[in-house]
C-alpha cells in the first residue's frame, strides 16, 4: 500500500534482538514504524513474520533464485511512496511457490519474469512463426531478419524465448539460464533505470542440470 520505502533499524535492546533475523532478503514481514517527519527514511519499531518459509532461507540454491527474483523486482519499483498493490501479491506468491518447490527453482524465476512482463504492460507480441524466427528485444516482437547490433536474438534463443512465453517448460539448465538472461536484457531495454542484476552471475555459475 505504501510503495517503496526506506527504513533504519536500531540494533540492540530486547525489542530489537530479533531484527537481524527478520530483515533479510525475501522475508515477508509486518512492520510497525515511525514515519520520518523531515526525511524519507523511517524507523522500524517492530517486525514480525507475515509468512514463515520452510526452506527458502536455508536452501542455498533456492535462496539464490529468490534473491534473483527480488533484485529484478527491485529494479521495477521505480517510485518511492507509490502504491504497488498489484505487484506485491505476485512477488509473494512466487516466493511461497519457490519455498514449496521440490527442486531449486529456475522455472519459477522464469514464471516470475513472465508475470512481471504482464504486470509492466510490455509483454512481447505473440507472432513467432516459421518466418518470424528472431526476437527484436527493443521493439518486443519477432521478425524475419537477424541483427545482433540492434538487440535481435538468434533463431535458437528466440525459439527458447517463444517457448517459455507460452508457459512451456525447458529441460536443460543452460537453456533456462539463457532465457533468464534474455528476460533481464529485455527488462533493461524497456526500463532505462534498470540496473545490472548482480545475483545473475552467481546463478549462472551453478552449472546444474
Amino acid at each position: 500500500d505504501q510503495g517503496y520505502l526506506s527504513f533504519i533499524a536500531s540494533r540492540g535492546g530486547k525489542t530489537n534482538q530479533s531484527l537481524t533475523n527478520h530483515l533479510r532478503v525475501m522475508n515477508i514481514l509486518q512492520l510497525t514504524y515511525y514515519t520520518g517527519k523531515s526525511s524519507t527514511i523511517h524507523r522500524i519499531k517492530e517486525a514480525s513474520f507475515s509468512h514463515i518459509f520452510k526452506s527458502l532461507n536455508v536452501d542455498v540454491l533456492k535462496s539464490i533464485c529468490g534473491t534473483l527474483i527480488i533484485e529484478i523486482v527491485s529494479n521495477l519499483v521505480r517510485e518511492e511512496a507509490h502504491p504497488n498493490v498489484s505487484l506485491y501479491p505476485i512477488v509473494k506468491e512466487k516466493l511461497i511457490s519457490l519455498d514449496q518447490f521440490e527442486n531449486f527453482g529456475p522455472d519459477i524465476v522464469i514464471d516470475t519474469c513472465i508475470a512481471l512482463l504482464d504486470f509492466e504492460g510490455f509483454m512481447p507480441f505473440d507472432n513467432f512463426s516459421e518466418k518470424n524466427t528472431h526476437f527484436n528485444m527493443v521493439e518486443g516482437y519477432f521478425q524475419a531478419d537477424y541483427n545482433a547490433a540492434y538487440n535481435v536474438l538468434t533463431t535458437e534463443r528466440s525459439n527458447l524465448f517463444a517457448h517459455v512465453l507460452k508457459h512451456n517448460k525447458l529441460e536443460a539448465f543452460q537453456d533456462k539460464i539463457q532465457v533468464i538472461e534474455d528476460f533481464i536484457k529485455y527488462f533493461s531495454l524497456q526500463i532505462p533505470s534498470f540496473k545490472p542484476v548482480k545475483s545473475l552471475e552467481i546463478f549462472k555459475k551453478l552449472h546444474l542440470t
